[in-house]
């Protein structure tokens, strides 16, 4: 692929929820019968369940939390 088209590529997946939404439709089509495909790893598939499940319960993203000494906080605030 020439640089050209890289850059375009790129910018067009910048852009909105447009690299959001490939990655969910890739993620999708790699989940259904049959598919063997390598686009989505079962590593990544493990992080996109845990990301989904903690949001459902929580309302929080995961990227947004972390861990100090033993308490999973979001900002400087504790949650549990």
């Amino acid at each position: 692929m020439d640089e050209k088209t890289k850059v375009l590529m790129q910018n067009a997946l910048n852009v909105g929820n447009n690299g959001k939404n490939l990655y969910k439709h890739i993620y999708y089509c790699s989940t259904q019968d049959g598919c063997e495909s390598s686009q989505v790893t079962e590593e990544s598939k493990m992080k996109y369940k845990a990301y989904h499940q903690v949001y459902s319960y929580t309302g929080y993203g995961l990227d947004k939390l972390e861990e100090k000494m033993g308490h999973i906080i979001r900002s400087r605030e504790r949650i549990y």
